[in-house]
């Protein structure tokens, strides 16, 4: 039941738009704030349910989302394993990807990294802060996320950043020839490109609502206390999401009018 493609408004009148395809793994996982931040940036919006068997569809960039199964459940999970192939063939082809959470994670897998499960006891969870590389700064998508941030802020540069997140598993060993772009206290690989793919540990789409539900399984009181950290800090963790949205449609953009 892939969706009937979404245009931003008024993109007729600009010519054709980017086509981006939102990639669901889990049913419980959705695009959340996605859609809205996609067609604001002027983005073509195809969703492909691989969880329900859904073709991935023709887009010109890929937004893979997270799920709660493991990056090496391929076997168990059919969308895990059409989440890896949809991942080889756009670095294959030089497709540009934004690839979230669990979708990081099999990222580094298809490139050659390793994925370390249930390292995380407690989880990751909640409103948590980051650390920026300094090669997060010349990044084609973070560089100009940061630069919006920066400027709204009327700060110097920003080392860091809040963001959500909700993860027992995580990327311990980096494709070779990777760039690792951010860390975290308790995550040494929060972010990281590998050609024409951004892969992120956090959840830039996540609001607190989802951050709730998911945080149900995470032990007693879990769920109020990350719900109330994302509350308290949704203000930034959201400024930040449209901004990377915004920067990766951009960027991709402008890789289509070059060729």
């Amino acid at each position: 039941m892939t969706s009937e493609p979404r245009t931003a408004r008024g993109a007729s009148a600009l010519g054709p738009r980017l086509r981006v395809g939102i990639v669901q793994l889990d049913p419980g996982v959705p695009s959340c704030r996605l859609d809205a931040w996609l067609d604001g940036a002027g983005a073509s919006i195809r969703l492909a349910r691989l969880d329900l068997g859904d073709p991935v569809p023709e887009c010109e960039a890929m937004i893979v989302l997270g799920g709660r199964m493991n990056a090496y459940s391929e076997n168990t999970w059919p969308a895990v394993a059409a989440g890896l192939r949809l991942l080889d063939d756009c670095l294959r082809v030089q497709r540009p990807v934004l690839a979230i959470c669990l979708g990081h994670q099999l990222l580094a897998r298809v490139g050659g990294g390793h994925v370390a499960l249930g390292a995380l006891d407690p989880p990751e969870g909640g409103a948590q802060l980051i650390d920026w590389a300094p090669a997060a700064r010349s990044d084609p998508v973070l560089a100009g996320t940061l630069g919006v941030l920066d400027a709204a802020e009327e700060q110097p540069p920003a080392a860091t950043s809040w963001v959500a997140q909700s993860h027992y598993d995580l990327v311990d060993e980096l494709p070779a020839g990777s760039v690792p772009l951010a860390s975290s206290a308790r995550c040494a690989v929060q972010s990281f490109r590998i050609g024409p793919a951004l892969g992120v540990q956090f959840h830039p789409e996540a609001d607190p609502e989802l951050i709730a539900h998911w945080a149900r399984g995470h032990g007693p009181g879990a769920r109020a206390k990350e719900e109330s950290s994302v509350r308290v800090r949704d203000a930034q963790i959201a400024a930040l999401g449209r901004s990377l949205l915004s920067s990766y449609v951009a960027s991709c953009q402008a890789l289509l009018d070059q060729r």
